[in-house]
């Protein structure tokens, strides 16, 4: 517990867990987790590769999460099923939602990308990441 308290000298706001952990769905170890950071002051959220079958598998589990992050982009890259379909779900968790790899590994022009999310009115924030100095 301590050390979640040390992102505190960061304006830490909410933790995550990484995608890695969540999509094992080992709903006991998860909810532990969910409960120190919550316990610690942040807000907890998820993060996940696979949104389509976390964000179904979280809509019947009991867990008090506060936000997610999901892939989210038009291509469907990085994502385990079309955008409509993940972007229900997203609406019927009813959490905001942060969408990462919206660009599809630089696939997709920036203002298309976000002209996307904008327009699929599921996403409340971005995270946009660059892999390459390449211009």
């Amino acid at each position: 517990m301590e050390d979640l308290r040390k992102f505190n000298e960061f304006n830490t706001v909410a933790l995550l867990l990484h995608g890695e952990l969540t999509d094992k769905r080992n709903l006991g170890k998860i909810d532990d987790l969910l409960s120190m950071i919550h316990a610690a002051g942040y807000l907890a959220g998820l993060a996940t590769h696979r949104p389509f079958s976390t964000l179904n598998w979280l809509l019947k589990a009991d867990l008090d999460i506060d936000l997610t992050m999901v892939p989210f982009n038009g291509l469907g890259m990085f994502m385990d099923a079309e955008p409509n379909e993940v972007a229900e779900l997203i609406r019927r968790l009813g959490k905001p939602v942060i969408g990462k790899k919206i660009l599809g590994a630089g696939r997709i022009e920036p203002k298309d990308a976000i002209n996307f999310v904008i327009q699929s009115k599921c996403i409340d924030f971005i995270a946009l990441d660059v892999a390459s100095e390449r211009g």
